[in-house]
């Protein structure tokens, strides 16, 4: 899915599409004899393929280059990356629970889908017995996750 309109281009590329259409089938649930619904169990273990597969590529790449990041620019720009991941979530659960009530389990959750942490909400989850931590990331994710792809196209504009 692509638009190209004089000098802007906006594209959902490979991720966005099939998040795009993940969501239409979801949402259709049955075409002819196919479910596109999964059980617990399935959905439990690809959760959990995923996430191993997931942090395997992510941990071996960003360890590649960790020494080296850190010799060019210290210890300052680590803790710029603390400060900015632990500032918006420290405000975010502080209004979450102050005016909206939300349930801890839900907000964190939220805090998860909306920076589309997957490791994040992995370790919730293997924490507590419930699913409101999954049901308030799946409800955030999606919309995070199409953001994040316009934002990041807007940038590079700039």
């Amino acid at each position: 899915m692509s638009l190209n309109v004089s000098s802007f281009s906006f594209s959902l590329g490979l991720t966005g599409g099939i998040l795009f259409v993940a969501l239409i089938l979801g949402r259709t649930g049955k075409t002819g004899p196919i479910m596109w619904t999964m059980t617990g169990a399935a959905n439990q273990l690809l959760r959990q393929f995923g996430l191993l597969f997931f942090l395997a590529a992510v941990g071996t790449s960003a360890g590649s280059s960790l020494v080296s990041t850190f010799q060019e620019f210290g210890l300052e720009l680590f803790v710029y990356g603390i400060l900015i991941t632990l500032i918006p979530m420290i405000i975010t659960t502080i209004i979450g629970r102050t005016f909206f009530k939300l349930n801890m389990l839900t907000l964190l959750g939220t805090l998860t889908g909306s920076m589309t942490s997957t490791p994040g909400l992995a370790a919730v989850d293997n924490l507590v017995d419930t699913d409101a931590p999954s049901v308030a990331y799946a409800t955030v994710y999606p919309i995070a996750m199409v953001l994040l792809i316009i934002v990041v196209q807007i940038l590079s504009l700039l």
